[in-house]
């Protein structure tokens, strides 16, 4: 069995909003092309100016962030 994969490039900025937005968008579209994996980069959903920042954004495994992954791997029936 062949996987069709697409592999997400991001400019990631201090936003979380926005960093959570284009990744939404890109799974919507990925599915719609018929994708299996959707692979993003490591931290992209925050890029700040310093690193420690990012700590600062870190949520736990039963956050927004996962729930929302969580729930879109269901709905696109893809995995992330």
């Amino acid at each position: 069995m062949k996987a069709k994969i697409d592999v997400v490039q991001m400019n990631s900025t201090d936003s979380l909003k926005e960093n959570l937005a284009y990744p939404t968008a890109k799974i919507h579209n990925a599915a719609s092309e018929g994708v299996d994996l959707v692979t993003f980069p490591d931290t992209f959903f925050y890029i700040g100016q310093y690193h420690q920042q990012k700590h600062k954004v870190a949520q736990a495994l039963d956050s927004e962030i996962v729930e929302t992954f969580r729930d879109l791997t269901i709905r696109y029936d893809v995995s992330i």
